[in-house]
């Protein structure tokens, strides 16, 4: 099996899911590092990890595969701390959520064609290492970004991803991530924000009660907005257009109209998909 050692930097959920995955797989070495000191002590006792870093560069010391998880920020200070630790012939993935920012990182450290980027489509059932399970990417879909035209290091990370966690691997651009997260997370999250401060300027609800009551969604972190800041600014224009428009037929009584709009909207493809 390959690797047969693995290192996974940052044992939150995501990370103390893959490391527990891959133990459970069969890969004879997976050395954890985090900096929070209560997830690497639960991921040694749960058996997610075989041996416990206090470091970055010893996390790295003999791994054939580095896996580096957290946002994108957080990612960027590993990488940087990780690339004159790694060992020879070894390659790096990571699981930020945004890809643009990670690469350009990527390429000023020399690290391109040792690296792809990760990004799975799961959703974890808590944070830190409690929110960890052994099979969370069984049979989930992972979009895999290249960071060089020579594939080969895509080529080890979407094998890993297939043969030890019994994912599915699916090779997209950098650029294509970027603009989905902004259109189907993103954006969905800047309109209920914007949703709820006009509902508390109208008075129709009280500052902190929420539309419908106690909040059940993460905030989203500024952080991802800031770092995907051209993606998201298109979004919000071109949905800004739209609303323009539906403003108009609305206030002109344009009933055909509107209904014109609502019908092409419930007939247009993955309408009603998250």
């Amino acid at each position: 099996m390959w690797p047969d050692s693995l290192a996974v930097l940052g044992l939150g959920a995501l990370g103390g899911s893959l490391a527990w995955q891959a133990r459970q797989a069969g890969v004879a070495r997976v050395i954890g590092y985090s900096a929070t000191t209560a997830d690497a002590s639960q991921a040694l006792r749960a058996g997610a990890i075989s041996d416990r870093a206090d470091t970055v560069a010893r996390a790295c010391r003999g791994a054939h595969l580095v896996v580096v998880t957290g946002g994108p920020a957080a990612v960027i200070r590993s990488l940087s701390e990780l690339a004159p630790h790694l060992e020879p012939g070894a390659i790096v993935t990571d699981l930020a959520p945004l890809r643009r920012i990670v690469q350009e990182t990527v390429r000023e450290l020399g690290l391109s064609v040792r690296h792809a980027g990760s990004c799975p489509v799961v959703a974890a059932h808590g944070t830190g290492f409690h929110g960890a399970a052994p099979a969370l990417f069984r049979g989930a879909m992972v979009y895999i970004c290249p960071s060089s035209p020579d594939d080969s290091a895509a080529r080890g990370v979407a094998r890993f991803w297939s043969e030890v966690l019994e994912a599915q691997p699916v090779t997209v651009s950098a650029g294509t991530i970027d603009e989905r997260t902004a259109w189907r997370v993103q954006l969905p999250a800047l309109i209920a924000a914007a949703i709820a401060k006009a509902q508390v300027g109208s008075g129709s609800v009280t500052p902190g009660s929420g539309a419908g009551g106690r909040r059940e969604e993460p905030t989203l972190p500024a952080e991802l907005l800031l770092a995907n800041r051209d993606e998201v600014l298109r979004a919000l224009e071109g949905v800004g257009e739209h609303l323009a428009a539906l403003q108009a037929l609305i206030a002109g009584g344009d009933r055909a109209g509107l209904q014109a709009l609502l019908d092409a909207n419930a007939a247009a493809p993955g309408h009603g998909a998250r």
